[in-house]
């Protein structure tokens, strides 16, 4: 059984995103290359209720590394 701080340890969340895509010829393979960062928790906003979303949402990692609040994500 884990306790809280091994938990801790094990919920960091990080980004993927690709840098670079080189197609090898002629087998027709892809190679990606990835790199990561951790991105911070981004608070709610205060303001403004009922904003959360309620499904996936599809944005770009700058404005999840940049964002202050999440309205600025979506």
């Amino acid at each position: 059984m884990m306790n809280k701080t091994d938990l801790q340890k094990r919920t960091k969340t990080f980004a993927l995103y690709i840098i670079k895509i080189v197609q090898l010829l002629p087998e027709n393979r892809v190679c990606w290359t990835f790199c990561d960062q951790t991105i911070t928790p981004i608070p709610l906003d205060k303001d403004k209720k009922g904003l959360a979303p309620q499904a996936p949402r599809y944005t770009s990692i700058d404005k999840v590394l940049k964002a202050k609040k999440l309205s600025q994500v979506f």
